[in-house]
């Protein structure tokens, strides 16, 4: 389920958005604290996610939240990271993750 919406990601316009310093460009028109606002809210929204797991702490939990972004930040040096294996080393990157989360 988590490596099928990191393929979803994969395949959406944010990717290449991001890679083309489109995202980058836009960001800087936005109001800082604005921007600040959202990062923060998808932060809190992940968080609250993983603290729905029995015993799982705060701190942890973002532990965990940062882990998933970092996985995702992969898509942008799929090529760096070798394309023809990328699928692989993504599955293999998500399941540290969970086996992490499910500790």
């Amino acid at each position: 389920m988590i490596l099928r919406f990191y393929r979803r990601l994969d395949e959406s316009f944010l990717p290449r958005l991001m890679q083309d310093g489109e995202l980058e460009f836009f960001m800087r028109t936005v109001p800082p604290e604005l921007s600040r606002q959202h990062a923060e809210r998808d932060k809190e929204a992940m968080q609250q996610m993983f603290s729905a797991f029995p015993g799982m702490q705060p701190e942890r939990a973002a532990v965990l939240s940062a882990a998933f972004r970092g996985v995702f930040l992969t898509l942008l040096f799929k090529d760096e990271i070798g394309a023809e294996i990328y699928e692989d080393a993504l599955r293999v990157l998500i399941r540290g993750v969970a086996l992490q989360l499910l500790e």
